[in-house]
């Protein structure tokens, strides 16, 4: 949980991963398993530190609990470069195959999306 590093400490770390790894083919999620609304505002300094110390522009993104998307919070910030979408490993979320790549589509601005976790059972 972000709260338990800190903001500070994260974006620290993540200097560090950019550093690192930007030489190679990646993509960014600063985070996983999220659903940031408690941690929105510090979750989004993270993402502004991610895009603001990469230097090639390797696409960066957030992956969020399900069943979400993160473009239910970032859609419109400059870091945030495409939508990753988890429906969730429960019967009950498979509705949400069709739904959530539609509420994205639907986003503005418009911005690719990834099915990052699918209901694959």
């Amino acid at each position: 949980e972000l709260k338990l590093m800190g903001v500070e400490a994260c974006k620290a770390y993540w200097r560090y991963l950019v550093a690192r790894y930007s030489a190679l083919n990646v993509l960014w999620a600063v985070a996983g398993e999220d659903f940031f609304t408690p941690d929105e505002a510090a979750w989004r300094e993270v993402g502004f530190e991610v895009h603001r110390t990469g230097p090639y522009g390797h696409p960066t993104s957030a992956h969020s609990t399900a069943p979400h998307s993160g473009s239910r919070h970032f859609q419109g910030d400059a870091w945030y470069d495409f939508n990753l979408i988890q429906v969730g490993h429960v019967l009950a979320f498979k509705t949400f195959m069709a739904t959530l790549p539609l509420a994205d589509f639907r986003a503005h601005p418009v911005k690719p999306t990834v099915m990052s976790e699918s209901w694959y059972e």
